[in-house]
């Protein structure tokens, strides 16, 4: 059975066994080129990805810087109103001029998608200011009723700047995930 096998073995020309040979040879460089180009298209969608995220978090410090402007602006204002320096009605026709290029929703959807690490420093902030709006709808209510409204500015101080501290904290992870490799 061997010396039959080894016999057509034999019997095939040598310009088949070129032909094959060589064919094998261009599936296998083709096969190679195949792995290879699947591997060079991997490491650049990996490539551009980070460039993408890091274009992200860079956009994200920005709208926080933004978003720190804005609440300083707040608090301007509502210490305006309760030191006396502005009227309510004054007050309430004053709006915040956020710059140009803010979108808070932006910022809301930048964090969703890319900011996981940062998310509970995100939350804070938020908690910060429903702490500062409940305070500023409290001086509201004592204001219309004329009661004693003067305990409620310390409070509100206070509350803008544990603002401003959660605010750099926050802009301090972001810097910390966008110069991750």
């Amino acid at each position: 059975m061997i010396a039959e096998f080894v016999e057509f073995l034999k019997s095939i020309p040598l310009a088949a066994w070129t032909a094959f040979i060589a064919f094998f040879g261009v599936w296998l460089t083709n096969w190679n080129n195949r792995q290879s180009l699947k591997l060079q298209r991997e490491h650049d969608i990996t490539l551009q990805n980070k460039r993408i995220s890091k274009e992200r978090l860079e956009e994200l410090h920005i709208l926080v810087g933004h978003w720190s402007r804005l609440g300083v602006q707040r608090f301007v204002r509502g210490q305006a109103l309760m030191y006396g320096d502005t009227t309510l009605k004054q007050y309430h026709d004053t709006k915040f001029e956020p710059p140009p290029n803010y979108d808070y929703s932006r910022l809301e959807m930048i964090v969703g998608i890319y900011g996981e690490a940062f998310s509970v420093r995100f939350q804070s902030v938020r908690d910060v200011l429903s702490k500062i709006k409940n305070i500023e709808d409290e001086y509201i209510q004592t204001y219309e009723a004329d009661l004693p409204k003067s305990e409620l500015i310390e409070p509100y101080a206070k509350q803008h700047l544990e603002f401003m501290k959660a605010i750099n904290l926050l802009k301090n992870e972001i810097v910390k995930a966008a110069k991750e490799p």
